[in-house]
């Protein structure tokens, strides 16, 4: 597959946010150009099997950094099953993409998992970038990585690695959790399979990581019970319990330290996307989206009090809501609007990442799978998919950012505003090599970047 450099088609953009999880103070109006003023490059950061679930965020130093897995080929034994199975090995990646091009990676860890649901990344306050993920060792009934850990940068190539839980002996915050947690036979207390679906952020120094408490990871029970667990404040607590919560969980910290936490529950008894925060009077909880299906993965954000959140259902035989992209948006993170239509034409909207320019539009990048809506199929065409941006004014515009014909432009999607204040789209792009025999599909991570034309 080959990767294309220079700028392919005009688009638009803002000036100076941050990636999903992330916010920014009300600094006041700023000059940012049109959606239609800018034309984008395109850097390679990494081949030819790279760039799963990348997150991505502006570093300190104003670089722009991401992490993200990327597959060994290798495999480990698992004896917990009978005949013993492989289980894959993938590298977690931390890359740092400076103004001129240059690209630095260097592997955090490498880790044994049974499929990938997640990671977090973020830059502590020292401008240190930290992963969050789910490693450690196997569970009593479950093969890979099984606890939910932290790797924190300490220098060039050098990682310090910690174990956050290995297990669900966790409290609940809400009274009414503690209450259905003894009706489940103490589910939300047991079981050791951890760390699925990490997110990360930083209160100063100190980290706040979100992550699904899966009980014993295997039956269905514990999918549907499963517990949305944080650590904050050094101490881990479960602010969401045995109601299968905690799936695409994204962290902000507002002003006063505390966290606020956006996830989605799939499961009937409440399902939705539901938002979980932290005051001085406590923890408090409330449905943002009522109960509906929802794709990888959420986008969330603010911009001094307001606070915006997008995401992607899928097909779900709901024309009125499948495959559209969808915005709410809260003045205040606590009273939140009705949820609105950026994008509905074709199948669109997929991974959506939400971010605020300087002047306090919000800002979505995803994919677009297709540009025709059917309902019979879930394929995408790399003919009419790609990358793209919707920005909005006084109301949504959205332009095409990237589409190479026959490349999948977009499997995975992260935008950050750099330092310029111009958006920056991390995105992998996935193809079929038919140079070798049998044919391969390659998987590159790449980095678009912009500037006023």
């Amino acid at each position: 597959m080959g990767v294309l450099v220079g700028g392919l088609l005009g688009c638009g953009g803002g000036n100076n946010s941050h990636a999903d999880g992330g916010s920014q103070r009300d600094s006041g109006s700023a000059d940012v150009p049109p959606v239609t003023r800018l034309v984008w490059r395109q850097v390679l950061v990494d081949s030819p099997n790279a760039g799963h679930q990348v997150e991505l965020a502006l570093a300190p130093d104003g670089s722009l950094g991401m992490a993200y897995y990327r597959p060994t080929g290798q495999s480990q034994m698992c004896n917990r099953t009978d005949p013993p199975a492989p289980t894959n090995l993938y590298d977690i990646v931390y890359a740092n993409v400076k103004d001129d091009g240059t690209v630095t990676k260097e592997v955090v860890t490498t880790v044994p998992l049974l499929n990938l649901q997640g990671l977090g990344f973020a830059y502590d306050a020292n401008g240190n970038p930290a992963v969050a993920f789910m490693g450690g060792a196997e569970a009593a009934y479950r093969c890979g990585g099984t606890d939910i850990m932290l790797a924190r940068r300490t220098g060039p190539s050098n990682w310090t690695i910690t174990t956050v839980g290995g297990d669900g002996n966790v409290n609940p915050v809400f009274s009414e959790d503690s209450a259905q947690c003894a009706a489940y036979q103490d589910t939300c207390h047991v079981g050791d399979v951890v760390g699925t679906w990490a997110a990360l952020a930083f209160s100063g120094n100190e980290p706040v990581v979100a992550y699904q408490d899966i009980h014993f990871g295997f039956a269905q029970d514990d999918f549907e019970k499963a517990d949305l667990e944080l650590l904050v404040g050094g101490e881990r607590v479960d602010i969401d319990s045995v109601r299968g919560a905690g799936v695409y969980p994204k962290i902000l910290i507002e002003d006063d330290g505390n966290p606020s936490v956006m996830h989605y529950c799939p499961f009937v008894n409440a399902g939705g996307i539901w938002q979980t925060w932290k005051d001085a009077n406590g923890w408090h909880r409330q449905k943002v989206v009522p109960r509906m299906s929802i794709g990888y993965k959420l986008g969330y954000a603010r911009f001094g009090e307001k606070h915006g959140l997008a995401y992607y259902p899928p097909f779900q035989n709901r024309q009125d809501v499948e495959q559209k992209l969808w915005y709410v948006e809260s003045p205040s993170g606590m009273v939140w609007g009705s949820p609105e239509v950026v994008d509905a034409v074709g199948d669109t909207g997929k991974s959506p990442s939400l971010a605020f320019d300087p002047a306090g539009r919000p800002a979505i990048a995803y994919y677009r799978c297709r540009d025709t809506y059917d309902p019979r199929t879930q394929d995408c065409n790399p003919s009419t998919d790609g990358i793209k941006l919707a920005v909005k004014g006084s109301v949504w515009e959205s332009v095409l950012v990237w589409n190479d014909t026959g490349v999948y432009d977009g499997t995975y999607v992260a935008l950050v505003f750099d330092k310029d204040g111009l958006p920056a789209i991390a995105y992998q792009a996935q193809a079929l090599d038919t140079s070798t025999s049998p044919p391969t599909v390659v998987n590159e991570l790449v980095l678009l970047r912009s500037k006023v034309q």
